[in-house]
């Protein structure tokens, strides 16, 4: 994908192709009063945030959204954890908060052992102001 449909996308956030998914989600799952919310870049964005994505994340629980299954017309499930909306083509990832919160809070459990380096501050501080990397407006 292009910078400039990426920019398309995203846009205006009020107008934009990903906010019109997000609606008709909203107005297929709302109906049928499943429990969800908006996460990742579109809920980044939506907090005020300067960021492009090209994908919803919606977090809900996974038993109520398997009897939802499978959906079809503009919002068609791909599988359990994806769905796509037809007249954009933009996908929708489904993430489990009853599964996938617990995954992650158990790696968060994991021993780190910290990292042995023989870089020194200096070559540290001067690659990071290397690295930077201003974003570009389009």
């Amino acid at each position: 994908m292009t910078a400039a449909e990426i920019l398309r996308l995203n846009g205006n956030l009020r107008d934009s192709p990903m906010m019109e998914v997000v609606r008709r989600f909203h107005a297929l799952i709302g109906s049928r009063e499943l429990p969800y919310c908006v996460v990742g870049g579109m809920a980044v964005i939506r907090n005020g945030y300067p960021r492009t994505t090209t994908d919803v994340d919606i977090l809900t629980f996974k038993d109520a959204w398997r009897k939802m299954l499978p959906l079809k017309g503009v919002i068609s499930s791909e599988g359990i954890d994806s769905c796509v909306d037809s007249e954009t083509g933009i996908k929708i990832h489904i993430l489990f908060c009853d599964e996938d919160c617990r995954s992650l809070a158990l790696k968060s459990q994991r021993r780190i052992s910290p990292m042995r380096t023989n870089l020194s501050a200096e070559t540290l501080r001067s690659s990071r102001r290397k690295s930077f990397r201003p974003m570009i407006m389009l």
